[in-house]
């Protein structure tokens, strides 16, 4: 069995495994493997929460999980959401659409996006929490999975832009079988931890998010990066806060 994929999952999507150079081919494979590694950052951010860091805060035990995702992944698809929102928010369209969703630099609408997505998962996760814990355990493992899931979609339906380096060497492992495999197993998980209700809130607004990105991106030409971890943030999120609707 060729581990190499999962390799350079880890090592592309994590600082969790050492760098390497990887091939074009594994590079492109590892997509299949995004999901399975949300489920190993939901295991590694709740694991101060199991061994009892401040138990008597819910409040900070969110503030903890956000931050060792965020510092396990390098906050690589909350600069992908930033990125997508300022340049949606500019009104731009073809090149300069581009450009801003290339420019290093955070706008308003990138910061806005990112105050008001940390802000949803903060108060989700200090609700569930805040309440029974195993319950919370299972919506916080399996919630980067389910991100990491919507991030398949848009390349199985969408080419990459002509310029995206990072599309092009992912789309092509990305296909709709393989995004539906992934789904399906998700959901059913996702209904025995759940229940059918949160399950399907969590789809409702998932698919609302997908669909804006599907069009945003078909409007430009194609997505690049940015566009797959404004999906995997969008997504996690409208898991973290469907048991609370």
């Amino acid at each position: 069995m060729n581990l190499l994929p999962l390799w350079a999952a880890f090592s592309f999507l994590t600082r969790l495994a050492p760098p390497r150079h990887f091939s074009e081919r594994d590079m492109a494979a590892s997509m299949a493997w995004a999901p399975f590694v949300g489920l190993a950052l939901g295991a590694l951010s709740l694991a101060p929460v199991l061994v009892g860091i401040a138990a008597s805060s819910p409040a900070l035990r969110a503030l903890i999980w956000i931050s060792v995702m965020a510092w396990a992944t390098r906050a690589l698809h909350w600069d992908g959401l930033a990125d997508c929102m300022d340049a949606w928010g500019s009104g731009a369209h073809g090149e300069n659409f581009q450009a801003i969703l290339k420019d290093s630099r955070c706008g308003s609408f990138g910061v806005l996006a990112l105050l008001l997505a940390l802000a949803v998962q903060a108060a989700a996760l200090t609700e569930l929490f805040a309440g029974p814990l195993p319950y919370a355990c299972r919506i916080a493992l399996i919630a980067p999975a389910w991100g990491r899931t919507g991030m398949l979609f848009l390349p199985a339906l969408l080419p990459p832009h002509p310029v995206s380096t990072l599309g092009r060497l992912m789309a092509p492992a990305c296909t709709l079988r393989l995004a539906c495999a992934w789904l399906a197993a998700l959901l059913s998980i996702c209904t025995i931890f759940a229940g059918m209700r949160v399950t399907m809130a969590a789809l409702t607004l998932s698919l609302g998010a997908q669909v804006f990105l599907y069009r945003l991106a078909r409007r430009e030409n194609g997505f690049n990066g940015d566009f797959l971890g404004a999906s995997c943030i969008l997504c996690e999120s409208a898991l973290l806060i469907s048991p609370l609707l």
